[in-house]
């Protein structure tokens, strides 16, 4: 068994941390965009306005267009999934400043939203087409499964089937709770050799207001405090009338305006003029197609694993090298 259990509660590592204002940049702090939404050229240019922001991805494999779109951003590509991979060595040599790649995204699942691969046909597409990258110096985050006890039981199967592959990353998804967030981090770093994490999709989707807000301050202050978490990037940059996740989870208000929850993450800003004469009509998903992750069913399946891990009252395991 490798490192030492070291019990944690929610309580005595936040109180170490104060929120930042975000006036400035956080190195950990990344942008999603969905891609799919009517309105996603306007609120890209309020999102872009953040001091908090250091890097962005959309799912693609595709260099930005023009190259300026993410501004000051730096673009993160993703092989989403087996389709069109040989764009994907094109796309880094073109920009020197891409440094890391994304893997296959929610392959352990076929619903909207998601790519749905084995994981025998996923290390195959990685062998010829991302793993190359490792030569070159791009960092290679593996794919990222649901939050779903079934998606861990995926990954473990494609490293089964990838084990000469370079793999310096994992990318996780979490919808839920910050207790159940900070379990699922805990697990899925110890099972996968103390690998660095980076949650490119969490949210606490469909929720009130108050703890929606709650779970996002204390999931900041945890994320940034924690030295195995690299980078993580909240779902919610679009406006809450399009939201699939509920529409507290939202950056934007259905007029396109900053929400509390979004200048607790964005920082303090206010949308670009213009903004509230955009209608919205299209949905925001994870694929830039249809429905993010999140589903009643496999939310039950973690919580109830939660519990009989004996994660109550706050209480959770953290295996430290």
């Amino acid at each position: 068994m490798k490192g030492s259990l070291l019990l944690l509660t929610t309580f005595s590592l936040l109180t170490t941390t104060t929120l930042a204002s975000n006036s400035t940049s956080t190195p950990k702090r990344g942008l999603i965009n969905p891609g799919n939404v009517t309105t996603g050229t306007i609120d890209l240019q309020t999102f872009l306005q953040s001091p908090a922001l250091t890097w962005v991805y959309d799912y693609t494999n595709e260099s930005p267009s023009p190259s300026s779109e993410y501004g000051s951003l730096n673009f993160v590509p993703q092989q989403w999934n087996a389709d069109s991979a040989s764009q994907l060595a094109p796309t880094v040599a073109g920009d020197m400043n891409i440094t890391h790649v994304l893997g296959f995204n929610e392959p352990d699942a076929s619903g909207n939203g998601q790519s749905g691969m084995t994981p025998s046909y996923a290390a195959e597409v990685w062998k010829q087409y991302i793993e190359p990258l490792a030569a070159k110096g791009i960092k290679l985050g593996a794919p990222a499964v649901t939050g779903s006890p079934a998606g861990k039981v995926w990954l473990q199967q494609f490293f089964g089937n990838c084990t000469s592959c370079t793999i310096d990353f994992i990318p996780l998804h979490y919808y839920g709770t910050f207790e159940g967030l900070a379990s699922h981090c805990g697990d899925i770093y110890y099972s996968f050799d103390n690998r660095t994490l980076w949650i490119t999709e969490f949210a606490l989707d469909n929720a009130s207001e108050e703890d929606t807000l709650s779970m996002m301050q204390t999931s900041l202050e945890w994320l940034d405090a924690l030295e195995w978490v690299e980078r993580y990037s909240w779902f919610g940059s679009f406006r809450s009338d399009v939201s699939n996740v509920g529409g507290n989870a939202a950056f934007l208000d259905g007029d396109g305006q900053v929400t509390a929850l979004g200048r607790l993450y964005l920082g303090n800003i206010t949308a670009v003029e213009g903004a509230d004469q955009v209608s919205s009509g299209t949905g925001a998903t994870s694929s830039g197609s249809s429905s993010s992750s999140t589903s009643a069913g496999w939310k039950v399946g973690v919580e109830v694993g939660h519990v009989a891990m004996g994660l109550a009252l706050g209480v959770f395991v953290v295996m430290l090298a």
